[in-house]
């Protein structure tokens, strides 16, 4: 046994045993108030004592909120009051008790309120109010790939308080804001934009027999040896130089083209390509 446990001491060496009795001045409960009980969710606890009536024999009085354990070696500890006043009953004085003195702040709040549960306090109040918040929700949505670690250097010199990035991070949450891998789209500049805005103000009167003679086609590559694989892998902390968890990569890897095209009457076929599309290439099968 470490020394630390030899010095900590346990709450049962600050048992105090007594014996006392009342000089026949009726029962034991018109001496000594008795309260609490396993009906109240407590232990059975001393209340206020007639000290002229009461005579101790051996030992010291208890004290006003003692917790009763046993009575002439009979535990009582989870016991109702009821019960706890009949095993007292059946002995003879005077009476051997075991009193144990409890936690002041427990026994003053059943003093106060009549129940030990302690009541929801309001807590420590955060460091960023509703206001600050909203800014930091304002900031977010304005600079929305900026970093974690930005936004805290941010909110530390606009609110000129010691904020950490858990704290931010939290705050961010609260905004009901969440930080997600963006999705990846083509890059339009301006230019493209008014071509395809063009394109489709010229094409907005054509009928549905017109559309229909329409040809649509499209290309994609393929990499043919390893894939694209995905930037997550499920793992434990030390599978990290595990081969079956790296991502694969290589500097030119095997690719393959492909080309498709459909229409109003149905599906073309696809072809593989060699190389790179081109107009010339692509007639012949047009």
């Amino acid at each position: 046994m470490s020394k630390a446990l030899k010095r900590k001491k346990h709450w049962s060496t600050k048992v105090r045993e007594c014996a006392v009795s009342w000089g026949g001045a009726g029962e034991f409960g018109s001496v000594v108030e008795l309260l609490g009980g396993a009906e109240h969710g407590l232990f059975p606890f001393l209340g206020h004592m007639d000290l002229d009536a009461l005579v101790c024999h051996v030992g010291s009085l208890p004290y006003y909120g003692d917790v009763l354990l046993e009575v002439n070696g009979t535990p009582v500890s989870g016991l109702t009051n009821r019960d706890t006043h009949a095993v007292i009953r059946h002995f003879r004085e005077p009476i051997r008790i075991k009193t144990v003195k409890p936690v002041h702040n427990i026994i003053q709040r059943f003093r106060e309120s009549g129940t030990i549960s302690v009541r929801k306090g309001q807590g420590r109040k955060t460091i960023l109010d509703a206001r600050d918040l909203r800014a930091l929700r304002r900031h977010c949505i304005t600079y929305r790939n900026a970093t974690v670690m930005e936004i805290t250097t941010w909110a530390q010199e606009y609110f000129q308080k010691t904020l950490s990035v858990n704290t931010i991070h939290r705050a961010i949450r609260r905004c009901r804001l969440k930080l997600y891998r963006s999705k990846k789209k083509p890059y339009l500049n301006m230019i493209q934009k008014r071509r395809r805005f063009l394109w489709a103000k010229a094409h907005l009167k054509w009928t549905v027999a017109k559309w229909k003679t329409v040809l649509w086609s499209d290309e994609s590559k393929f990499e043919v040896l390893f894939g694209k694989l995905g930037r997550h892998v499920i793992r434990t902390k030390e599978d990290k130089d595990n081969p079956s968890c790296y991502q694969r990569s290589v500097q030119k890897p095997a690719s393959l083209m492909v080309w498709g095209c459909m229409s109003a009457c149905g599906m073309g076929s696809l072809h593989i390509w060699k190389g790179t599309i081109n107009a010339e290439r692509l007639e012949p099968i047009v």
